[in-house]
């Protein structure tokens, strides 16, 4: 006998059907969905007033069917879980992938991976045949697109292969069923039960098969749905209306008796649901065309709010009002929420409010500490230890190491590239930087890493087959690894730290992996062992694989969906997001099938009814059922901008309920309404919001007097908050002077002396002109590099650092060779080509330990840094020709011990010495003296940054080379470059004359010289239009173009005089202990982009104090 039981949500459901269980005394089953056997259990003694369920049992579908199995003993073959078709399909998605037509470019991806796992369960509970679809479609027919073919073709190959892979050897999800249902005929219990199912909108066909053998078996079955019909709002009802007449008729084709039951408010033993007058008139109207008169909106409150933020600050103000002056509990109240983003923003408030909350769902473990150090240890092995892979397994912290230990070893394994074998031998580069306590630190280390991966590859190594490998590894990880004490810790430690839901997790997830091995076990525990393929399907199960956790506590807000959650008796809800696309929510656009494509499937009914146009109805239905069950009160929110400041729509659903409501009025969120006491709830929230007040004033000197209380209370009870707030508020990001003791401690050459006190009056001080530049960019950029000195976590790898340093010293020895056996005008190419390669290779050898041999990438840097440095070489020995060079000085010191004298400073604070190395000094004919600085850079010589300090090192560089008796003849910098030079479309015969011009352009000089004849002829040579040494060219009458390069002597010396006077107010600044964080702006260019700092300083224009100091 089946009774099928049909009503609104305005009927108190629970009340009629637990009633009729406890009148009718019989052994009961009730049947449920998954995730509310819970809820259903409290309904079940709430509403029989009873604390134990002796003859009632309510059950899970599958944990039913396990029952009935069990009491049958009819055994499946052996069975493989959802994760672990995942892991067979990704197997099989990999092998095949390039039989398939359409779908073959994203096999790897896991959103296909899901899709094609979803498409097959849905067609096998539908027992659908997919060859019987295509032989279904009329090859002529227009509607079918070739396009639509070929996806069924690959689907089939797909599905064929999966299921020639378990069949008469496994039992998945969906053949269960089936031996469910062959089991439930043979079930004595079942005959003696009354069953009663609810809860559930709709049933696959294989759910249907199960269903009828129920039905066939047990005394009576009765099945309630939520369902009205003759009504203003029938449509809604369609989907439960569809299931309603497919039992019908399964009852009609088994000869079956059976009766419907449309319950009303005046049926027998039918209670109505207490509800507030406006959530009745939900329950009643919302989804109907016509509206009522004189409906009453109480219980109702809608909020529009700013954005996401201040909308969940709302909903935690309406809680906290709910507990705080309704004397509701946590338990009496759920959220809804459609959305992962909004949801998390959600938790995040109201934790900052003091409230609790719960997140109906579940949480996937592939990203546990557990699982990734499983994974990481195969994938690092399988990678040759990349030490990306290495790390995650360290930073799980199942091999025992501590953070600080980490972080070391990291540093040092980032900085000399430490991979592969190097793991497993001794660390010995470092010694100058690390010493050797430091690399012996490092080696005990690296010793027990080692110990745990050289363990893991005997085993990765001998496994021969993927269930040899996956016993040995359980093996290792349970003894070895000892994973069982080390889960413990984690868990003990979750604890602890209030995060229960966590240590929840980490409890389950060790079981699931066990899982996860004997699905693989079972399924290709016999296929050769290959640790990334092993890897990648395990990831792909892992990926999918979800625990379920219980509330900590049983007092707790409920945080659900709008289809998955089902509450049981609330009094209040709170809809969180009511906009456009999220309620209803939107479709899941990745979908194997358009919904085009599926109405012209013309056998696919079951692939149908995943169509939009369900999915749609499912929702509506939910919506329907969330919206009419709160007692007391519906609380409804949405946002006019999203998390980015978007404008969004509001869902239809609030046009409707302002439609059907027009007393409603809509309410501004708590923190744009001015509602002072509505934005006050826990100490986080509202010492935030006082913060924000407090600020208000500061700008606008405006502020609620209420705030004072809240003062008040802060300054008694929380003392050292109040005050640390106080300080915020007169933060200006503006740095004090250091004091004279301090400033000596960090800068003056005596600061390295084992001294206990320091005579600021005879301080001296040994800045290099790099150094007050650097300053006067930014003084504290300088305090942190000179005074604080970070050490730099500097890769043992070649970058532009390495290959400049190399471009440098090669020059710096081919320049002095040349002079020192005076053959500039002498040299060859192929001597020079010589030359320069055979320093490269020997000085290579030693730099930074062999940097330059660690890899074949730093190889290629080696070779390519020796053709560029021939052509560097090249172009100054062809300008060196040109010109007239009585003596030249290279990496010549000036300073106190020095070629050339230092640049004295008088200070406040003591005596300033620059002091320093020049790269050449060219001594020319009239004593004269030109300074060329080698750079790797893109620099460029520019007036009036030499004027402002921004760039002085060449103006400075000058003044220490003139002395007390030369004068200046020019600054230049030579560009060190590997110029890359575009041929295309040069005929072959003049590419080798193109690419001579093009490269003395690009080393030609960028600087200033003194605008005098002789000084030009002796830097510049003898030329008739254009120099080939720097920009400079002549008219047809033989005079020089004026260009900004060229100064006369009163210029030029005018120049100096300001350089000298910007230099000696930067060290009075610097040793004065100015460390101003005011970075100078000259055009676009602002030191703060590459500075290793800003994450320091907190530079920001926003602050008061912030600003640039603009050069041009």
């Amino acid at each position: 006998m089946l009774n099928i039981y049909r009503s609104r949500e305005s009927l108190d459901k629970e009340s009629f059907i637990y009633g009729k269980i406890k009148e009718s005394r019989k052994e009961t089953l009730v049947i449920v969905p998954d995730q509310y056997t819970l809820v259903a259990e409290q309904q079940a003694m709430s509403r029989m007033d009873t604390d134990v369920l002796l003859d009632v049992e309510i059950s899970a579908i599958s944990k039913f069917g396990s029952n009935v199995l069990e009491e049958t003993g009819r055994s499946p073959h052996t069975y493989i879980d959802e994760y672990g078709r995942y892991m067979l399909l990704y197997k099989i998605l990999s092998e095949q992938k390039d039989r398939l037509e359409v779908f073959g470019g994203v096999v790897q991806k896991q959103g296909f991976l899901e899709s094609i796992n979803d498409f097959i369960s849905k067609a096998k509970q539908a027992n659908l045949d997919i060859q019987t679809v295509i032989d279904s479609m009329d090859d002529e027919a227009s509607e079918v697109d070739e396009l639509t073919r070929r996806k069924l073709s690959d689907i089939k190959l797909i599905f064929d292969e999966y299921e020639n892979s378990i069949r008469d050897k496994y039992t998945d999800a969906e053949d269960l069923l089936r031996l469910y249902t062959a089991g439930i005929d043979m079930a004595e219990s079942l005959k003696k039960k009354t069953v009663w199912i609810y809860g559930f909108d709709s049933f696959t066909n294989r759910n249907l098969e199960m269903l009828a053998a129920i039905i066939r078996q047990a005394e009576e079955v009765n099945i309630f749905f939520t369902y009205d019909e003759h009504c203003k709002d029938e449509e809604i009802f369609e989907i439960t209306g569809n299931m309603s007449d497919r039992l019908i008729e399964l009852c009609k084709e088994s000869n079956v008796e059976f009766k419907v039951h449309n319950l009303g408010k005046d049926s027998p033993n039918v209670k109505l649901c207490e509800r507030a007058p406006g959530i009745k008139a939900i329950e009643k109207s919302l989804f109907s065309p016509f509206n009522e008169e004189g409906v009453e909106a109480k219980g109702i409150k809608i909020v529009r709010a700013n954005n996401i933020y201040s909308e969940a600050e709302s909903a935690a103000s309406f809680v906290l009002d709910l507990l705080e002056e309704k004397k509701l509990r946590y338990k009496d109240i759920v959220v809804i929420c459609n959305e992962t983003k909004r949801a998390e923003v959600l938790k995040r408030v109201f934790q900052e409010y003091g409230i609790g909350i719960f997140t109906d769902k579940k949480r996937a473990i592939a990203s546990s500490p557990i699982a990734v150090f499983v994974v990481s240890l195969i994938e690092a092995v399988s990678s040759s230890m990349r030490t990306l892979d290495v790390f995650r397994v360290i930073k799980t912290g199942f091999i025992g190491i501590d953070e600080e230990d980490v972080d070391f070893i990291e540093n040092y394994a980032i900085k000399y590239k430490v991979r592969g074998n190097q793991w497993f031998s001794p660390f010995t580069k470092g010694t100058f930087e690390y010493g050797d306590e430091g690399l012996a630190r490092l080696n005990e280390i690296r010793e027990q890493i080692a110990g745990v991966f050289d363990g893991f590859k005997k085993i990765y190594k001998s496994s021969k087959t993927n269930k040899e490998f996956i016993e040995a590894y359980v093996d290792f990880l349970i003894n070895k690894a000892e994973i069982g004490s080390r889960i413990d810790e984690l868990v003990e430690n979750l604890s602890s730290h209030s995060m229960q839901s966590k240590a929840d997790e980490t409890t389950q997830t060790w079981p699931m992996l066990i899982s996860a091995f004997e699905q693989i076990i079972e399924l290709m525990g016999n296929e050769r062992f290959s640790g990334k393929t092993f890897a990648s399907i395990l990831t792909a199960g892992l990926l999918q694989m979800e625990v379920g956790v219980v509330p900590p506590v049983s007092d707790e807000i409920l945080l659900g969906t709008m289809q998955r959650t089902r509450c049981g008796d609330v009094k209040a809800m709170l809809i969180f997001g009511a906009n456009e696309g999220i309620l209803p929510l939107e479709a899941n656009e990745s979908q194997l099938f358009s919904d085009s494509e599926l109405k012209h499937i013309t056998c696919a009914a079951e692939i149908k009814s995943s169509s939009e146009d369900v999915r749609q109805m499912e929702e509506t239905l939910a919506i329907y059922r969330n919206f009419s069950r709160p007692e007391e009160y519906l609380w409804v929110g949405y946002s006019m901008a999203d998390g980015d400041g978007a404008e969004i729509r509001r869902s239809e659903i609030v046009e409707r309920l302002l439609t059907m409501f027009p007393e409603i009025r809509e309410e501004d969120d708590v923190v744009s309404s001015g509602k002072l006491v509505s934005i006050l709830g826990g100490k986080t929230n509202t010492v935030r919001h006082f913060t924000e007040a407090l600020k208000d004033f500061k700008y606008e000197g405006k502020i609620d007097s209420r705030w004072s209380l809240v003062s008040e209370w802060l300054r008694q009870n929380e003392a050292e908050l109040y005050k640390r707030i106080e300080e915020g508020l007169e933060f200006e990001n503006v740095q004090s002077k250091l004091p004279a003791e301090i400033v000596e401690r960090l800068y003056s050459e005596r600061r390295n002396d084992e001294v206990t006190s320091f005579d600021v009056a005879g301080a001296s001080y040994s800045l290099s002109p790099s150094r007050i530049e650097k300053f006067s960019k930014c003084p504290f950029s300088h305090f942190v590099s000179y005074g604080l000195r970070p050490e730099e976590r500097r890769e043992f790898a070649v970058s532009a650092r390495e290959i400049g340093d190399l471009y440098h010293e090669t020059i710096m020895h081919v320049t002095r060779h040349l002079s020192d056996g005076d053959c500039w005008t002498t040299i060859g190419n192929s001597e020079l080509r010589d030359l320069v390669y055979d320093y490269i290779e020997t000085v290579s050898h030693k730099y930074r330990e062999g940097i330059f041999e660690n890899s074949n990438r730093e190889k290629y840097w080696l070779e390519r840094a020796k053709t560029a440095c021939f052509e560097v070489c090249k172009q100054l020995v062809e300008q060196a020709r040109v010109g007239k060079i009585e003596k030249s000085y290279y990496e010549e010191r000036f300073g106190r011990r020095g070629q050339f004298p230092p640049i004295e400073v008088e200070t406040e604070a003591g005596k300033v010495f620059i002091e320093g190395k020049i790269d050449r000094v060219d001594l020319l004919p009239g004593n004269r003296v030109k300074i060329i600085d080698y750079k790797t850079g893109r620099e460029s010589f520019d007036k009036t940054e030499a004027r402002t300090g921004y760039r002085l090192q060449l103006m400075l560089y000058l003044a220490a080379a003139q002395g007390k008796s030369r004068k200046p003849a020019g600054v230049f910098y030579f560009l060190i470059s590997d110029p890359k030079i575009d041929v295309s479309g040069q005929r072959p015969s003049g590419i080798t004359e193109m690419i001579s011009k093009e490269l003395k352009g690009e080393f030609k000089l960028k600087g200033i010289l003194v605008d005098e004849p002789e000084v030009i002829k002796n830097i510049a040579g003898e030329f008739e239009e254009s120099s080939e040494v720097i920009a400079l060219s002549k008219k047809k009458d033989g005079e020089f173009r004026k260009t900004e390069a060229l100064l006369s002597e009163a210029e030029f010396e005018e120049l100096q005089g300001q350089v000298k006077a910007v230099t000696d107010k930067l060290c009075e600044d610097l040793v004065g202990g100015n460390i101003d964080i005011r970075p100078k702006k000259s055009g676009e260019e602002i030191p703060c982009t590459y500075c290793e700092y800003r994450g320091i300083c907190r530079f920001d224009l926003a602050f008061d104090g912030c600003s640039y100091d603009v050069v041009k």
